[in-house]
């Protein structure tokens, strides 16, 4: 369970996050929703302690993390971000990738994870999406829509606690947009939690089974779709 308890961050004057409380438990697929400057950045960059809280407490299954520094907290969350960039080694090869997502916080050398990754789960799924072909390819020279697929498959490859993906899709076109999705709703474990921030009230109503919306810092609504009506329109009016 992630909890959120009167969370507040404030910097100089100006509110970024007021008075937050909100529960994800187990399973939950959380969409945020709000416009830019809705605090949802602020929100996501708290949770992973690159911003400090001014009041408040956030605990994820009973570890309050207001105690870890962003290191410590790497290791029980993964973050993926809008940037295909992010996530993944330019100069490695994608193998040499996977095999540094399954030692992440281990101290280990890379044969010793590429020895692992030979019979490791992660590496079917990558083998069933793409063939073996792309294994010894640098990250530089593969797609941004291949990219985003292996940074995702790099953050759930030691299944984290909890999962956040910040506009995920946002620099893709809208083929790899798609395919990165059907990804996450394919691989994701009924167990973990995951937040998504995204602007595509598509990928709002279509993705996940709660809704946050953000508004000026505050949490203005909490959708949980199998007890709503959701649609674009009423998302635009809540907005």
């Amino acid at each position: 369970m992630l909890k959120l308890e009167n969370v507040n961050v404030k910097i100089r004057d100006k509110n970024l996050l007021n008075n937050i409380n909100v529960i994800a438990n187990q399973g939950d697929f959380i969409v945020i929703l709000g416009h830019n400057g809705a605090g949802k950045s602020t929100l996501l960059k708290t949770i992973l302690g690159k911003m400090n809280l001014t009041s408040g407490n956030i605990t994820l299954n009973n570890i309050n993390l207001n105690k870890l520094s962003q290191q410590k907290r790497a290791l029980l969350i993964s973050n993926m971000s809008q940037d295909p960039k992010m996530g993944t080694v330019d100069s490695m090869t994608v193998e040499e990738n996977l095999a540094i997502a399954l030692y992440k916080g281990k101290k280990t050398n890379l044969q010793d994870g590429l020895k692992i990754l030979q019979n490791s789960e992660i590496l079917k799924k990558f083998l069933s999406l793409f063939g073996e072909n792309i294994l010894k390819t640098k990250v530089l020279d593969v797609s941004g829509g291949q990219r985003q697929m292996l940074a995702f498959i790099m953050a759930t490859a030691k299944q984290p606690e909890l999962l956040i993906l910040d506009e995920p899709t946002a620099a893709l076109d809208p083929i790899s947009s798609e395919d990165l999705l059907n990804l996450i709703k394919t691989m994701l474990s009924p167990n973990l939690i995951t937040l998504m921030i995204t602007h595509d009230l598509d990928h709002a109503v279509n993705l996940g089974n709660k809704i946050w919306i953000l508004k000026n810092g505050i949490i203005s609504a909490i959708l949980e779709k199998n007890n709503t009506n959701l649609t674009i329109e009423s998302l635009k009016k809540l907005l």
